[in-house]
């Protein structure tokens, strides 16, 4: 005979009390696919997408490295040359104090070289020009005064009179000054960057220090001879040229 069990309805209330709180298995799966949906959706993909394009904003590719024969080749071509011809238009126009002038190197070209040069030296080893355009800089000055300066004061001194001889010189030094001025203002970056570290001498020092050597010790007695010379013929009372002597 089957032994009846009596129910507790107590006991009843409490069971399904308990299985109330358990999580439904539906319910999770419901909730595990739409967090799949909303994953793969059009507007999440977008956003990726967009903070990728902000990061690669943010990071740019670095600049080129400047070697300094290619360098060099930029600033001889685009400055040096370009300095040249202004010099010698200049020097054909110098009896027309309007025309020299309005000579000036090209204000954008200028900034061009200036940038070249700072990039140049702004570079890390062994990139870095700084040096090797300290000294090429130097060198430019010296070749042209020998090549270009010196070389017309060697037939200046075989004119017939001092006062040819002193007119000549000094045009040759205002034409060095307009060279310079233009010249040492590319290279101006140097003073900072180099010559002040390693106690050298500035572009523009050493660019005078060059001019004394060149320009001013070889011809010291001839300048001298050639104002004394017009003092005498004044004293004479003979018509001279006081901007040589003044």
């Amino acid at each position: 005979m089957m032994e009846q069990h009596h129910i507790n309805k107590k006991s009843v209330e409490r069971a399904l009390h308990e299985l109330s709180d358990v999580p439904s298995f539906e319910t999770e799966a419901t909730a595990a696919t739409t967090a799949t949906t909303l994953s793969r959706s059009p507007t999440i993909k977008k956003k990726k997408k967009k903070k990728k394009k902000k990061e690669d904003e943010e990071d740019p590719i670095p600049p080129k490295i400047i070697l300094f024969d290619d360098g060099w080749d930029f600033i001889q071509t685009r400055g040096l040359e370009k300095l040249k011809s202004l010099v010698e238009e200049r020097y054909q126009n110098r009896d027309d104090d309007e025309a020299e002038q309005d000579v000036v190197f090209p204000r954008e070209e200028a900034v061009e070289i200036c940038t070249k040069i700072f990039v140049m030296c702004h570079q890390f080893d062994p990139y870095n020009h700084s040096q090797a355009l300290y000294d090429r800089h130097g060198q430019t000055i010296k070749d042209y005064l020998r090549q270009r300066l010196v070389a017309e004061m060697e037939q200046a001194t075989e004119l017939p009179t001092p006062e040819e001889s002193l007119t000549c010189w000094l045009d040759l030094a205002d034409e060095f000054q307009f060279f310079t001025q233009w010249w040492n203002n590319f290279f101006r970056i140097l003073d900072r960057v180099h010559a002040e570290p390693r106690h050298l001498p500035k572009v523009q020092p050493a660019t005078w220090t060059y001019f004394q050597h060149n320009m001013v010790a070889p011809y010291h007695n001839m300048i001298c001879q050639a104002v004394l010379y017009l003092i005498q013929n004044d004293r004479e009372g003979q018509s001279i040229d006081m901007s040589l002597v003044s």
